[in-house]
Formats: structure tokens, C-alpha cells, sequence
């Protein structure tokens, strides 16, 4: 039971794409440049990597986006190494302003898996750079957290305007100015130092720290040996970028965050530990406020959640069905106590093999509890036999669950021969449903113990509760050392008050079940003579068509061939979709100009 808590929950169960993103920013190119300097080299090269199958690219103005598909079964930590090589190699036929090839494992186009809101008291420019600076480094450092992409932010730039007349003047031209403020805005190494057992490493820091440095900036020097630095040809200042975008909500503005995970992450895992993270930073900065705005995680609790509770009513029904059948409180009692055993013993090998609880392995628990309860009414009718024909009870169920045992065993096994091989299908298909085959084959195995040794040993007891009887300590003199005597009364007084209750408990649920038992009687004899009736004439119809289909061979064939005709023909125009479409508390808009 302690595996059923700790095992993990999603939607589905965890589908690893073999695929790598590549991003490389360009800033000031335009798709085209893009394309010819950045994306074509790189894929020259990326397309040398081991296990291949499609490189796809997306060249826009600024960025290039390199997506990596590999074939199905590829080491994707040896993928990533042979990957991070080759941009290695290829960093050096790329243009000195372009931005170093960043590696990702997610899909840039894919949706993310939580959205933030960031406001507060601050102003919008400070929520900002508290956003990237605070909230964006903690939420990456989480695992299973692919990226964190800040959303209508707004971002610092240097407005540079340059005289013309000015350049015309002293012959100079943009490409030397933006060489020269290049060349100063760079750190050098140093070299290193030694003291004793230390070494340390020097560096020298010549990057801008704020505009008055980049005003000072010398740009020529004249022949009368006149220095003429930036501010006596342009004008710096410090402005803000043109937004590209804004962030509302509720009709305030604000920074958005998008969280994307990492391919195979655990969304709810993720998702928990993002809301930690989140809940720490507010109690942290009181004047900053974040919202979820959407969270998948939610979604799938809620998915899960409803189908535990449809698994929970569909152990209830079952149960009240075989009291309706059977007809008998015991042996729907023992099924009843039987299927929780083998539900449990299900989780514990999930866990063991790292299986989610998710819908194909809960609906894999389903169909094996379905089979369980089939196997379960097969020997319990066996030792009902066994005991009819005048067996003891012990013995009756020993001979009842021998007689059924092979063909009980040679069911279960076949279904497992049928669920068991998609464990080694390739693919998006094979990752689907190895859950649930496994979770079915795991169910079927657990199903088989229980209904071969737990069931029959429930039906050989007799159903006799006796008053608790109470149990005098007798100890020889001399026997017990005197350190040991306090414990020993202690001992004795816990288990008279233990007694005393398991005493107490029991005779409650008895007088409970008896009295119930005299106020349901009448109406379960109602209902059960009301059910016979009913199945009695069911049993005299089907008689009769089972008489006419065995009279009518050819008609009866010719009548399956239709049915059968028709179901396949019905199947063509059924619509074929990877999931089936679920409704959700939200929906999305996207407008493209």
C-alpha cells in the first residue's frame, strides 16, 4: 500500500520523443542571412551525427531553430554528446556576432506545460528584471524544467545616433564606430598567480557597465593629436527596446513566464515542485505577485482522480453483482477482500518498474480486475461443487480449486501472450501501450495467486466468531530475572486492553451485521426471487434460440457472415485520431497576421 502513495501520476505514460532542438540567435538578420550563415553550416554538420533520420529547420529574423529527429531506439545521452561535438566544431564557420548553439530537449513549438503572471507593486520594468533575474534562474534549476521563457518583457537597448556630418568630417564610417565600441567592450584572461598551495586566475573586465563608459569610447585620433571619443559624434542613451509584445491579465499588464519540461519529465512532479519554488519566492519578495494562469498538472489530477473514482464504483458494482448471482454473502465477501490484495500487489510491481499511474496503466488495471473476477467466480463455483457433493470444506476447496486450476492458469497466460509483446513495439504506439500491457500482464499474474491460494483458503474457513478469550501469563519462580519483571506486567497490561478492545470491536461488527442482516433480509429475498424469475426467462429464450441455431446451421452461419460483413464495413468510416478529443476548462486563441 505505502508503493501506492509514492507512485507518480500523469495523463499519459511517459513518451520520449528521440529528438533534439538546436537554437542559434542572429541578431539584426534578417530569415534570409539567417538561413545561408547559420542554418545551412549547422546542418552540414549536424547531419554527420550517428542515428539521424530528419533534420528540420526553421530560419526567422534573428533565430534559427534546428530540429533533430532520431531513429527510434537511439541512445539519446550519446545523441546529445555526438550533438554538442559537432556544434562544437561547427561554432567556428559561424559569423563572430552570432550567439553560441544552444541545446534543448523539448520541441520550441510544443505548448508549455505551465504559465506564470508576475505583477505587484513594482513597476513593470523592475517586475522585469526581477523576472529574469530571480524567477527565471530558480524555475530552470528544477528538474525536469526544459526552459522558462519570459513573455512581454521589455528589454534595455543603447540608442547610438551618430552625426553624419560629423563621420563626413573626421572620414569615418559606422562599420569603424561599431568595430571600435566592439573592441572595447570585451574581458580578457589575465594569466594566473601562484601563493603557496593556491593558484588563482585573473581576469581582466573591459565590458560596459553603464553609458557614460560607452560615451567615453575613443574613436580617432587627429593629426594635430586631437582625441575624439563617441559623445563628440553621436549621442548615447539608454532607452528600452521596441516591445514586440504585451502580457495582460485581467486587464493589467504584467510578465508572463512560459514553462516548458523536459521530454519524458513527469508533468505533475514538475508541476509540484514549480507551485514550492513559486511559494517560497512571494514569501521571499512580498511586493511581487505571480498567478498561475494555466497549469496541465491540474488537468490531469482531475483526470486521474475521476478515474479512480469511476475504478472505485466499478469495484462496488461488481461486488453487488455477485451478490446478485451468486446469491451467497460469504463468497462475495472472500471475491470482495481478494480483489483489493491483488490491486495492491499490482501497485507493487508498478513500482518496481517505474510505471506511472496514468490512463493506459489504470485502464490496464481495469480489464485485469475484470479477469480477476472471472477467475474468481470460476473457483468459487468449483469449490461450491466440490462441497455439494459432500466434501468436507477443507477438502472441497482444495479439490474444487484443482479441478479448475489449469484452465484458469492457461487463460491467464494466453491473455498475457496477446498484451505482453507490445512491450517490444517501436515507437509512439509501443510507448503508449507498454503501460498498459504491462500493468494487464502484472494484474493477470497477481490475479492468478490470489484466486489459486488466497480464495480458496477464504472458502474453507467457516464464518464462526468466537468470544475473545482471555490468556493468563504463568511464570515458573526463579525463571524470570527481576530486571525483566516491570516489563513483564507492563506486557500483560497491554495485552488485557488490546484484548479488551479487539474483544469489543468484534462484538459491535457482529451485532452490527445482525441487525442489518434482520432489516435487509426480507428485501434481499425480494429481490434475489424477483432476479431469478427474471433469469428463468431469460434461460428459457436463449434455449430456445440456442435449439433453433443448432436445427438452422445454415442460417445461423449465413447470419454471423452478415454481422460480421457489417462490423467490417462500419469500421472504414470510423475516424482515426491518436487520442480521443477531452474537454477542458480552457481554451486558446491564436491570431496570425
Amino acid at each position: 500500500m505505502i508503493y501506492l502513495l509514492v507512485l507518480s501520476v500523469d495523463l499519459l505514460p511517459s513518451i520520449q520523443y528521440p529528438r533534439l532542438s538546436v537554437i542559434t540567435t542572429y541578431i539584426g538578420a534578417g530569415p534570409e542571412e539567417v538561413e545561408n550563415f547559420i542554418t545551412s553550416p549547422l546542418e552540414s554538420f549536424l547531419s554527420t551525427v550517428p542515428g539521424v533520420r530528419k533534420i528540420k529547420s526553421i530560419s526567422r529574423e534573428g533565430v534559427s531553430i534546428i530540429t533533430i529527429e532520431f531513429e527510434w531506439g537511439t541512445n539519446m545521452d550519446f545523441a546529445l554528446v555526438h550533438t554538442r561535438e559537432k556544434l562544437d566544431s561547427a561554432r567556428y564557420s559561424l559569423p563572430q556576432n552570432a550567439g553560441r548553439p544552444r541545446i534543448i530537449q523539448y520541441d520550441p513549438q510544443s505548448r508549455p506545460i505551465t504559465l506564470l503572471a508576475v505583477g505587484g507593486l513594482l513597476e513593470i520594468r523592475e517586475i522585469d528584471s526581477f523576472s529574469r533575474e530571480m524567477i527565471k534562474p530558480r524555475l530552470e534549476q528544477i528538474q525536469g524544467v526544459a526552459s522558462a521563457e519570459i513573455i512581454g518583457g521589455i528589454d534595455r537597448e543603447i540608442h547610438i545616433d551618430v552625426n553624419p556630418q560629423l563621420l563626413t568630417l573626421y572620414n569615418l564610417s559606422i562599420d569603424e564606430i561599431s568595430r571600435k565600441i566592439d573592441a572595447f567592450n570585451k574581458g580578457f584572461q589575465g594569466g594566473r598567480i601562484k601563493k603557496g598551495r593556491f593558484e588563482y586566475s585573473l581576469r581582466v573586465s573591459g565590458e560596459f557597465s553603464d553609458v557614460e563608459e560607452i560615451k567615453e569610447v575613443p574613436v580617432k585620433v587627429t593629426k594635430t593629436g586631437e582625441l575624439i571619443r563617441l559623445k563628440d559624434l553621436a549621442s548615447v542613451e539608454e532607452s528600452l527596446k521596441e516591445r514586440e509584445g504585451f502580457t495582460r491579465l485581467n486587464g493589467e499588464e504584467c510578465i508572463g513566464i512560459a514553462i516548458y519540461k523536459e521530454s519524458g519529465a513527469n508533468t505533475v512532479k514538475v508541476s509540484r515542485e514549480i507551485r514550492k519554488i513559486l511559494s517560497q519566492i512571494v514569501k521571499e519578495n512580498p511586493q511581487i505577485k505571480i498567478q498561475v494562469v494555466t497549469d496541465e498538472s491540474r488537468y490531469i489530477e482531475n483526470s486521474i482522480s475521476s478515474l479512480k473514482g469511476s475504478i472505485a464504483v466499478g469495484a462496488v458494482l461488481v461486488f453487488l453483482v455477485l451478490v446478485l448471482f451468486l446469491q451467497n454473502i460469504k463468497d462475495s465477501i472472500n471475491i470482495g477482500i481478494a480483489i483489493p490484495i491483488a490491486v495492491v500487489a499490482t501497485f507493487n510491481l508498478l513500482y518496481f518498474r517505474n510505471i506511472t499511474l496514468n490512463i493506459m496503466s489504470l485502464g490496464g488495471l481495469a480489464l485485469g480486475i475484470g479477469m480477476f473476477v472471472e477467475n474468481s467466480i470460476v473457483v468459487v463455483e468449483s469449490i461450491y461443487r466440490a462441497k455439494s457433493a459432500g466434501n468436507p470444506i477443507k477438502d472441497a476447496s482444495y479439490l474444487g480449486t484443482m479441478e479448475v486450476a489449469m484452465p484458469i492458469v492457461a487463460a491467464i497466460f494466453t491473455t498475457i501472450a496477446v498484451f505482453f509483446p507490445v512491450v517490444y513495439i517501436k515507437g509512439v504506439a509501443g510507448q503508449l501501450f507498454k503501460d498498459q500491457a504491462l500493468t494487464v500482464s502484472f494484474s493477470l499474474l497477481s490475479s492468478l495467486i490470489v484466486a489459486l491460494f488466497l480464495l480458496p483458503m477464504l472458502s474453507s474457513r467457516e464464518w464462526r466468531i468466537k468470544e475473545f478469550q482471555k490468556i493468563e501469563f504463568e511464570s515458573e519462580k526463579g525463571k524470570t530475572f527481576f530486571l525483566f519483571k516491570p516489563f513483564s506486567f507492563l506486557g500483560k497490561i497491554i495485552f488485557h486492553i488490546l484484548g479488551f478492545l479487539l474483544s469489543s470491536v468484534i462484538s459491535f461488527f457482529k451485532f452490527l451485521l445482525s441487525n442489518i442482516g434482520k432489516i435487509l433480509r426480507p428485501f434481499l429475498n425480494w429481490i434475489f426471487v424477483s432476479f431469478n424469475r427474471l433469469y428463468n426467462r431469460f434461460y428459457e429464450n436463449y434455449h430456445k434460440v440456442l435449439i433453433w441455431c443448432l436445427e438452422n446451421k445454415g442460417k445461423t452461419a449465413l447470419i454471423t457472415l452478415l454481422l460480421l460483413a457489417l462490423s467490417i464495413i462500419s469500421f472504414f468510416p470510423l475516424k482515426k485520431e491518436l487520442m480521443p478529443k477531452s474537454r477542458t476548462s480552457f481554451f486558446r486563441i491564436e491570431l496570425k497576421t
